[in-house]
């Protein structure tokens, strides 16, 4: 790990702004490229050209991230990997993005071009612009779904970051903090750049597995760097207690902030997050958000409000989200009915619109509860988020999914999150995922797929265990048609479970492209213990399962 160091605006003292794994740069190669990236973009500008930005977590994104919003530019990235440039994207550009200047912008490319055109690499101004002025697109979609562009706002966007960084997740300038994520999401955008840096914040930004070269590499990396807030997803979780169940307590670090981000976590992976990696001394936020709320929505504020595990907590400050049913009606505190949450009110850092489809922007989002489309009063229009939730007593919010997965049996509603929570309070299970299969009587039924922990093998008996684990937390509707014990699941390189994919397997259905997977060779391994080693003719899918886990 090398150190990146950077002068504070308008302080005379220099701090570490950045761990990293690149070759160690000083203050002023990072100031000078930055400023080369700024005076190539003025350029651009001026022939009314866009950004693109393919990142990887490096220091030198960071650089063009910031480099881009100080010309005014607007930045569309792409994460690494996780999917190619497809027809949504190239029909947005064609019809949005005259001329754009497709490649990866690097900052010796930058320096390049800027002698070229005879553009000044190291006096630029930073530009100033409208509040509303967009800063950046973030697309967000399956693998399968028809991707839509996020165009978020310049002055909102960053005032909420930077508030939910310091009130939510605790950031000081004299704080190592390490978020796990990839600058391309809107995680890595929100919590690795903008939030933390504008807080004057050490961040630590890291490439790889982190189970690569072995089970013990976060943690090593935590204590060697003195990190002491930590930012992950359940995902993470997950697939680090399943490689390493005791591996942190061999390691001296201490957190004293922990977050959980962009999924349900089951409580018993949170009571692990807190008892062995945070040691007992950890504050937890399980945070709720999306790609298109700009930052945290619903999460507890550290020292404040009781922990709850599994649930994402209340509102945030300022945010007065709800639970309704289908019908528009508000479904109480303690209820225990599930619904769909909606956020009453706007708030700084929503998305402004969907890059070229105003019209997708009111249907997705707000069309579905407004009684009065002639309205311009914001109460008439709350934020559909097509999660489904249920609201304790105490006005805590447990976030079950997407409401697209949400497998009707016989009439009962049953969230997959809540079968698979139950799956996880089985010892031997590492990970689960629940998909609805066709059946004849009941319409759909869930099917089960589960990994074990790192040296324990299948057996009858654990799957026994997880169905009486299912029978005895939810009930007898929800007995699974099979269970699956697999020696791992379909996933992204974020690590993130595509249940979609296991869906088609389990009803016979098109996988689809998966060339994009961390572990694509999994699939057919999958589909073979379920279908048998002949291969199968694809057979039609019913519309509701093909809709399901499209948002993975």
């Amino acid at each position: 790990m090398h150190k990146i160091l950077v002068v504070n605006p308008g302080s005379t003292t220099t701090k570490i702004a950045l761990f990293t794994d690149e070759t160690q740069v000083s203050s002023d190669v990072f100031r000078h490229d930055a400023a080369a990236l700024q005076s190539c973009g003025r350029l651009w500008n001026q022939l009314d050209l866009r950004w693109r930005v393919v990142h990887s977590w490096t220091s030198q994104h960071v650089q063009e991230v910031s480099a881009v919003a100080a010309i005014g530019g607007l930045l569309r990235p792409l994460e690494g990997g996780t999917y190619t440039v497809n027809e949504r994207m190239l029909a947005d550009a064609r019809h949005n993005l005259q001329g754009e200047h497709a490649s990866n912008l690097g900052c010796a490319l930058a320096r390049r071009l800027a002698a070229a055109y005879g553009c000044p690499a190291y006096v630029v101004d930073p530009v100033s612009v409208d509040a509303e002025h967009p800063l950046f697109l973030m697309y967000t979609s399956g693998s399968t779904g028809k991707p839509k562009g996020c165009q978020h706002r310049t002055g909102g966007y960053l005032a909420y970051v930077t508030g939910t960084s310091k009130y939510i997740q605790d950031i000081h300038p004299e704080d190592v903090y390490w978020c796990m994520a990839d600058i391309g999401w809107i995680t890595g955008h929100s919590y690795i750049v903008y939030g933390p840096l504008a807080l004057a914040s050490s961040s630590v930004i890291y490439e790889g597995v982190p189970t690569y070269p072995d089970p013990g590499r976060v943690w090593r990396i935590a204590e060697r760097l003195g990190v002491n807030i930590f930012h992950t997803s359940p995902t993470a979780i997950r697939m680090l207690r399943k490689a390493g169940h005791d591996e942190p307590l061999k390691y001296n670090y201490h957190f004293k902030h922990m977050t959980t981000v962009g999924e349900p976590i089951e409580p018993e992976v949170w009571r692990w997050y807190y008892d062995t990696v945070g040691k007992r001394e950890a504050v937890i936020v399980d945070t709720w958000w999306q790609t298109e709320t700009g930052g945290f929505l619903c999460s507890t504020k550290p020292a404040l409000d009781p922990m709850k595990p599994g649930s994402a907590g209340p509102g945030m400050p300022g945010i007065y989200p709800g639970i309704l049913d289908e019908m528009g009606e508000v479904l109480p505190l303690g209820s225990g009915k599930a619904g769909n949450i909606v956020i009453r009110n706007p708030w700084p850092g929503i998305m402004q619109t969907i890059w070229g489809d105003r019209e997708r922007f009111v249907n997705q989002y707000y069309r579905k509860y407004c009684k009065n489309p002639q309205s311009k009063d914001w109460h008439d229009w709350p934020y559909f988020a097509a999660d489904g939730a249920v609201l304790a007593v105490d006005g805590y919010f447990r976030i079950l999914g997407r409401v697209d997965d949400v497998i009707n049996v016989a009439g009962h509603r049953l969230g997959t999150k809540e079968i698979e929570s139950a799956c996880l309070t089985v010892e031997e299970v590492a990970e689960a995922a629940v998909v609805p299969v066709v059946d004849e009587v009941k319409g759909r039924v869930p099917e089960v797929y589960v990994s074990l922990k790192p040296g324990i093998q299948p057996s009858k008996e654990i799957v026994d265990k997880v169905n009486r684990a299912i029978e005895t937390i939810i009930g007898k509707i929800a007995r699974p048609k099979h269970i699956h014990i697999v020696p791992d699941m379909p996933k992204t390189r974020s690590g993130k479970l595509m249940r979609r994919i296991l869906a088609a397997i389990s009803n016979r259905g098109a996988t689809g492209d998966i060339t994009t997977l961390a572990n694509p060779d999994v699939v057919e391994k999958v589909r073979e213990m379920v279908q048998g080693k002949e291969p199968i003719a694809v057979g039609e899918v019913a519309d509701d399962i093909k809709q399901f886990g499209k948002e993975d």
